[in-house]
């Protein structure tokens, strides 16, 4: 959400700044299956993917999330980050579309700077918006983005827009999508909604040093109004809906999530594994960042039939290793990262994970998640055993299905937890974990119950 250069507000703002962020063990396993359907996205239904950023300290750098220009030694540029693994892919990049405010017309307003593609043609586009919008909070964002969706589907000519947002681009998004203002009104222009990182249901960081940042923090507060409006009004039936919940290792510093009580879907959160119940991304906690368990969810998946996925990636602490240029927070570097990445091509390029997973597509969705719930056990273990140590590295050495069904499955296996004492990066111990799994999951793939057993190798299992 609010990202900052290190060193450029000093003193006690720094805090303030840990959660001004709202905008170890690395995700196991890329987006699988069976090869990438892109009819959707390059054939005569042609949809536009608009990258929309959180807040930010630094008024102009809103882009820096998705990415900057790199000139190589040949004169042409290459994109880093979440753009230039897009192109990769064979997106085509139309450049940055900078608000001005009131006005927002293409192709005026978009900056091409380093991008070989001819704007009119292309189909992924990153918004950022105006010095003003960047000082508040969500709603003059919200009146951005509108202009900026009308005026991209007339420059382009498409007739729905997919949206990838970070952090607080996500509630900017539902802003418009849930008509939580009352002079912005959605114009059912967007086929999808895919956030990372976001606060769907707040911030608790946001009650303590929030008066500092003003509304840009304060409106992000669980309590605030408009917080509590997006969760009660209803989701729109036409727009598809996914959320990559962001974790780095260990429980991280934001408790177990009291402060969202109020707007959770207890019933969709008990079963689930503490990866989805404690801890989050250095900013934000992980049942904020689920829109799963928004209490508006259940009535949209009653009355579409369609699944609103919360799918947790982890994404190692950028603090040992230059990540990315932010070289900041696991939040602010989420949109770096490769699994990431993965995830969010899978989720632009297909529509199997709304429409139903083929029957050996849904196994392997089941074992990764089931590669994550081992993944929690080892962690959880090492630390029982290690108290005051935190871990730096899990591995799964071994994981094997013991039986199958269509909706449970059950599995036995071994990882090994790398920790270290707190605040020392010495006396690393190794911790060899061995247990099994007994998982359910929904007619949609999603995990809905995970017990696990899990103990030392040769020693006393719990």
């Amino acid at each position: 959400m609010i990202e900052f250069r290190r060193g450029v507000i000093p003193g006690l703002v720094v805090t303030a700044l840990i959660f001004a962020g709202i905008g170890i063990g690395l995700a196991y396993f890329r987006p699988f299956g069976a090869e990438m359907t892109k009819d959707s996205v390059w054939g005569p239904e042609r949809t536009v993917t608009l990258l929309v950023h959180g807040m930010t300290m630094d008024r102009e750098s809103g882009a820096r999330t998705w990415g900057h220009p790199q000139q190589q030694a040949d004169g042409t540029f290459q994109w880093n980050g979440m753009i230039g693994r897009l192109q990769r892919e064979r997106f085509a990049f139309g450049g940055v579309i900078r608000s001005r405010g009131a006005t927002l017309s293409l192709p005026d307003c978009i900056d091409t700077y380093g991008v070989p593609t001819d704007s009119r043609s292309a189909t992924v586009f990153c918004l950022e918006f105006s010095p003003a919008a960047n000082t508040d909070g969500l709603s003059y964002k919200v009146l951005e983005l509108a202009r900026c969706l009308k005026s991209l589907r007339e420059f382009t000519g498409c007739r729905k827009v997919r949206i990838v947002a970070h952090s607080a681009g996500g509630l900017v998004a539902r802003v418009y999508l849930q008509n939580a203002l009352p002079d912005v009104r959605y114009d059912h222009d967007i086929d999808r909604l895919i956030t990372i990182g976001t606060p769907h249901l707040g911030s608790a960081l946001a009650t303590k040093v929030g008066d500092l940042l003003g509304t840009r923090a304060t409106s992000l507060k669980p309590n605030a109004d408009l917080i509590i409006n997006l969760n009660r009004l209803e989701l729109p039936r036409d727009v598809k809906f996914a959320a990559i919940v962001v974790r780095g290792v260990a429980a991280g510093g934001q408790g177990a999530g009291d402060a969202y009580a109020h707007l959770i879907d207890r019933s969709t959160l008990s079963g689930l594994p503490i990866d989805f119940r404690v801890g989050g991304d250095q900013v934000i906690h992980v049942c904020s960042q689920n829109l799963r368990l928004a209490q508006c969810t259940r009535q949209y998946e009653d009355k579409t039939g369609l699944p609103v996925h919360g799918i947790l990636v982890r994404v190692p602490d950028p603090t040992p290793k230059d990540l990315s240029p932010l070289d900041e927070t696991v939040h602010d570097v989420a949109p770096y990262d490769p699994n990431v990445q993965d995830w969010i091509i899978r989720l632009l390029t297909t529509d199997d994970f709304w429409t139903g997973l083929s029957p050996d597509d849904r196994q392997i969705w089941m074992d990764q998640q089931a590669r994550q719930c081992a993944f929690s056990s080892v962690e959880s273990e090492a630390l029982r055993q290690h108290r005051l140590s935190e871990v730096s590295d899990v591995k799964i050495k071994q994981l094997e299905p013991i039986n199958r069904e269509p909706n449970a499955a059950t599995y036995r296996f071994t990882g090994v937890a790398t920790s270290h004492v707190k605040f020392l990066n010495v006396s690393q111990a190794k911790t060899e974990i061995q247990g099994s799994l007994s998982l359910t999951f929904d007619r949609h793939g999603r995990l809905t119950e995970c017990r696990a057993d899990a103990g030392l190798v040769g020693g006393t299992r719990k």
